[in-house]
Order: structure tokens, then C-alpha cells, then sequence
């Protein structure tokens, strides 16, 4: 474990921290120094054969060789710790468009990168408002055969089948993104996939008894307090 009072910055950590952030060359330096500073919170994560230690601090990584800090680098993914306290706290939605999804596929925004480990200085995003786009299913439309399985467990006609659908659709619980492929799911009913703008049925429940009404937001850091 370094001496983290002691650990001096190089012009190569700070060159990194600058394009990888796109931030100025002193910011970069700030940057480093508030990483330093909260080193007693960060995870060692192994030694290489030239004897650097790699240290991370959310998801920015710290390299450390007698006290020197050689380098650094940063990740988009935070841990899946972090994701799961930020998941909890906001009730499993998206801060932005509220759709609610599973906690291994949130995506996590800071707010201010020189502050850390404080929850509220991150946003739980889902993955479409991280890439600042719409919701995949707002335009997406279900298969016929997706309409004519629901209509026939469900023993009604095509105009409610296809109404109660709509319904479902705006509450799908996002569980699995892989590549342009998706999974959602649905309480007591069932889980959809998701593929080139359409929605099918990838199982029914044996004992089929959706909801429509909406499930109320039970915690939020907007709340508290």
C-alpha cells in the first residue's frame, strides 16, 4: 500500500488524464490530485511484471511505482457496487425517461469528476439517454405472431389485445442489451425481445395476469430528506 500523502504526479499521468478527459492540462493535474487524495478508498487491483500497482477509485485507475504516479486511465463501466447502490437509491429508473431496467444494465453519469464516492453526484442512466438518443421502443412494434399469441392466452379481441399491448409496452422492464438485440420483461406475464424495431414473445407465464397499472416510484434521492 503506497503512502498516498507522499505519491508525486508525472507529466505522463497528467498527459493522460487530459486527452482522456478533454480536459485542460491543469484541470488534469486537480483531477489526479483529488484521486490522490481519496487514495485510502481505492481498490488495489494487482501488480505487473515491472512492479506498478494499479489502483481504481470508481472507474478511474491509478498506476503507482515508488510513489510516482505513471499513469492513469478511466473507463466508462463503473463497478457493479456502485451501480447497485445508484440502481437502489432511484428504485431501478432512469433519471431522465423513468424507464425501469435491470441494475447490470444501468449506465452511470458524473456529475462534477472531481468529487468522490458521494452518491448524488452521479445520475442513473438507462442506456439510450446515455447516448443522449430516444427510447429504442418508442417507435418499436410487436411481431403479428407477438399480437396473435397475447390475443389468444388472453381470450380477447384484436383491438384490445393490441390496446393493452401499447400499455405494455411503455412499462417493459429493460433486462439484457446485447448489441442491437434486447430483453424485457414484464410482471407476471412475460419476457419480450427486442430485435430490428420489433417486439416478440420469448415465453408467457404459465398463469398469465398482467397489470396495467403503472408501479409508483418507491425511493429516490430527490426525495430525501
Amino acid at each position: 500500500m503506497p503512502d498516498w500523502k507522499k505519491i508525486q504526479i508525472t507529466d505522463e499521468a497528467i498527459e493522460k488524464a487530459h486527452r482522456m478527459n478533454s480536459i485542460s492540462k491543469d484541470d488534469a493535474f486537480d483531477l489526479l490530485l483529488d484521486l490522490i487524495e481519496n487514495g485510502e478508498s481505492a481498490k488495489f487491483k494487482g501488480t505487473d511484471q515491472d512492479g506498478i500497482e494499479l489502483y481504481r477509485l470508481e472507474n478511474e485507475y491509478m498506476y503507482i511505482n515508488d510513489n510516482l504516479l505513471v499513469n492513469y486511465s478511466r473507463r466508462n463501466r463503473y463497478s457493479l457496487k456502485i451501480a447497485t447502490e445508484i440502481h437502489a437509491a432511484e428504485d431501478g429508473r432512469c433519471e431522465n425517461c423513468r424507464r425501469a431496467m435491470d441494475k447490470r444494465v444501468v449506465q452511470i453519469r458524473k456529475i462534477d469528476p472531481f468529487i468522490f464516492n458521494e452518491l448524488s453526484n452521479y445520475v442513473l442512466l438507462c442506456p439510450d439517454c446515455m447516448m443522449n438518443q430516444p427510447d429504442v421502443l418508442e417507435n418499436a412494434k410487436f411481431t403479428e405472431l407477438a399480437i396473435e399469441r397475447y390475443q389468444e392466452i388472453r381470450g380477447i379481441s384484436l383491438e384490445q389485445s393490441i390496446s393493452e399491448l401499447d400499455l405494455i409496452k411503455k412499462n417493459l422492464v429493460l433486462l439484457v442489451v446485447d448489441g442491437g438485440r434486447r430483453k424485457y420483461w414484464f410482471p407476471s406475464l412475460g419476457v419480450f425481445t427486442f430485435h430490428q424495431g420489433q417486439l416478440s414473445i420469448e415465453h408467457f407465464y404459465k398463469d398469465v395476469n398482467p397489470s396495467f397499472e403503472k408501479k409508483p416510484q418507491q425511493r429516490s434521492r430527490k426525495w430525501s430528506g
